[in-house]
């Protein structure tokens, strides 16, 4: 039988309390969570569409946080990063910054930046018409957003 050093018990009993300590939160939106790809955006006053499915207008949701990414506008800025409650069939978008790791995430104080993702303003809560594992529609007073899991 092998023999315990004293060394050896007191590394068990300082690790111990440590796995104990520990707690992980997790955060599971269900379908929500992932990569969105926006493919079109219906204006409810007229019925007119704008399909955007050759475009790569991004959202991806995870945890407490959802990220925007413009990859093909060159002429704005391309990455933001912002918070969102979902309660029951609604989503609201607020607290948005610029996505710039380099020189710290700025506050975004102009909510025409937000345009390309049909966002007009700083703080908005859209409807959650449908949401399945592959499709997307969030509704605001004017908008109606339609989604594809990429």
């Amino acid at each position: 039988m092998k023999k315990f050093t004293p060394y050896y018990i007191l590394a068990v009993l300082l690790t111990i309390p440590l796995l104990f300590s520990c707690t992980l939160e997790h955060v599971d939106n269900g379908k929500l969570d992932g990569y969105w790809h926006l493919e079109q955006v219906d204006t409810l006053a007229t019925g007119g569409t704008c399909m955007l499915d050759e475009q790569r207008r991004f959202m991806g949701i995870q945890a407490h946080l959802l990220a925007l990414s413009n990859i093909d506008n060159p002429d704005s800025p391309k990455n933001f990063i912002c918070h969102f409650e979902r309660q029951g069939n609604s989503l609201r978008i607020y607290d948005i910054y610029y996505d710039n790791r380099d020189n710290g995430d700025i506050k975004v104080t102009d909510a025409s930046v937000l345009h390309p993702f049909g966002i007009h303003s700083l703080d908005e809560t859209f409807n959650i018409d449908k949401l399945t594992h592959n499709a997307l529609i969030l509704r605001s007073e004017a908008l109606a957003l339609r989604f594809r899991r990429f």
